[in-house]
């Protein structure tokens, strides 16, 4: 027997989640959680199929859960880069700026707050362009095609705001 079946659980579901197996991945992290409800780990991996199956509010709901455990800046750090991950996917930008800030205060050396840096400097820039076609009509015809080819190249990532979002 294990001393902590939850962690055996949980290392299982990580296991049939790569291999694809996402029922059986859940059933074992089912098994985690019931045996040990706040192992946060378990309810990382669970938050991470629920945002992959598309159940994207209850991945959110998840992943504040573990916030809500204090379990420590690295975590917290990769929880609000996922957050953040699940508020591009809904279309909401300004949310996900907000997680992906807290991302980099939170643990600024560790991989998910360099990872969150690296999102914000993008938005930031395309900030920087967006205000300079506004400021400057003729230009908005060369941002837009510029804005086209970049999601073209990195589709899905954090690329431009709403207008009011610059006032």
């Amino acid at each position: 027997t294990f001393a902590s079946p939850w962690r055996a659980f949980t290392n299982r579901a990580w296991a049939e989640y790569k291999l694809g197996r996402k029922k059986e991945a859940r059933e074992s992290l089912d098994s985690a959680r019931e045996y040990q409800r706040d192992y946060w780990p378990a309810t990382l991996a669970l938050a991470i199929l629920e945002g992959d199956a598309g159940r994207r509010a209850e991945a959110i709901r998840l992943y504040q859960e573990i916030i809500a455990q204090n379990p420590g800046a690295s975590v917290e750090a990769e929880v609000n880069y996922r957050i953040a991950e699940v508020y591009v996917a809904l279309g909401k930008r300004r949310e996900a700026m907000g997680h992906l800030s807290t991302s980099v205060a939170r643990a600024p050396e560790r991989q998910w707050a360099k990872k969150s840096q690296a999102y914000l400097k993008r938005q930031y820039m395309t900030i920087g362009i967006v205000g300079i076609a506004a400021a400057t009509g003729p230009l908005e015809k060369m941002f837009q095609d510029i804005q086209r080819e970049v999601e073209r190249r990195v589709p899905g990532e954090i690329l431009s705001c709403d207008v009011d979002f610059l006032s």
